[in-house]
């Protein structure tokens, strides 16, 4: 907007009315300090002292972040420019919370080693127990940090790559096979009952690797955080022209307020469980930008003591129709 010397309006645009709350051309020849009324704008405006941007919020709308920029126009005449900066505070605090998250998560497992470490040396060493149980929690602490770094490098390589290249007819019955292989490793010690129903024949175009990631973090999830004994069933199966993969349990169920929130980067709804469990709290970020570039979103169902879902859809193949595979 255009203003005078004593700040009185002489022009502004539309997208000014929208931003600010002007009336056009009802404000014309307003000053504008008496049309925003904040004190800061107050003072910004009194003190002349134009050499930094201004950043208030929106008079229309207090979730809009805007910046206010006063420049020199003619002799007599000042350009108030006034930009939308919502999102570039959002994007900021983001990158903010997420350093300070990655060193949360690195901190707590090197301070365990250093601990360790500090009250060994060649003079006074541990005895065998003591050094057993020191071995072991360094070791989890290690392989904590491991997993964390590989998930990152993973959810860095993914949201940087290029345009998605999809391969043509991705075997993911097959792949399924071998993650049902890996699910009953990890299972060993949770005792879970879990079934695999696979449509033979179900292919996807897509990136191998990448679907990959998805469908054993959701499998994964699904293991670690179902109580011991829990029941799990994952299915692949066609509807319509969609294939559909889906992850359901009987395990604690996930409060409503928390679901929105669970593929954000480093969010646990139990910081204690997942920690004790070697969760990285990125694995569903993981999922979700895997789905993005895959034109697809996960869905997630959940009542707590009840259990949860998460299922995904993928175009599917055109291919003939078969007969699925039973629960095993």
């Amino acid at each position: 907007m255009v203003l005078n010397s004593d700040w009185t309006i002489i022009w502004c645009n539309k997208l000014a009315q929208q931003l600010v709350g002007l009336r056009w051309p009802q404000d014309e020849r307003q000053r504008i300090d008496n049309l925003i009324r904040n004190p800061e704008f107050q003072t910004y405006i009194q003190q002349k002292q134009f050499e930094q941007p201004l950043e208030l919020s929106s008079p229309v709308n207090e979730d809009l972040v805007l910046e206010y920029r006063m420049l020199q126009y003619g002799d007599d005449q000042h350009l108030l420019i006034v930009r939308d900066v919502t999102q570039l505070k959002l994007l900021e605090q983001v990158r903010k919370d997420f350093v300070a998250n990655v060193s949360h998560e690195l901190r707590t497992p090197l301070t365990v080693l250093q601990g360790y470490l500090e009250v060994m040396d060649a003079d006074n060493l541990p005895n065998a127990a003591i050094w057993l149980k020191a071995h072991t929690v360094m070791l989890e602490q290690t392989k904590r940090m491991d997993a964390l770094v590989q998930q990152l490098l993973t959810l860095s390589r993914i949201e940087a790559a290029a345009k998605v290249q999809f391969e043509d007819h991705i075997d993911v019955p097959a792949m399924l096979a071998m993650l049902e292989q890996e699910s009953n490793t990890l299972n060993r010690e949770k005792q879970h009952q879990i079934s695999f129903s696979i449509e033979p024949g179900l292919l996807v175009s897509g990136i191998r690797e990448e679907l990959r990631s998805a469908f054993s973090n959701l499998i994964t999830n699904a293991i670690k955080y179902t109580p011991n004994g829990g029941e799990i069933q994952v299915s692949w199966v066609r509807q319509h022209q969609k294939a559909v993969f889906s992850v359901s349990d009987n395990g604690e169920g996930i409060a409503p307020q928390h679901v929105k929130r669970l593929t954000e980067r480093f969010y646990r709804v139990d910081q204690a469980r997942a920690r004790a469990t070697g969760g990285t709290g990125l694995g569903l970020a993981i999922v979700k930008h895997v789905l993005q570039r895959h034109n697809s979103k996960l869905m997630i169902f959940s009542e707590p003591k009840k259990g949860s879902s998460f299922s995904f859809s993928l175009p599917a193949e055109n291919l003939p129709k078969r007969k699925s595979i039973k629960a095993r």
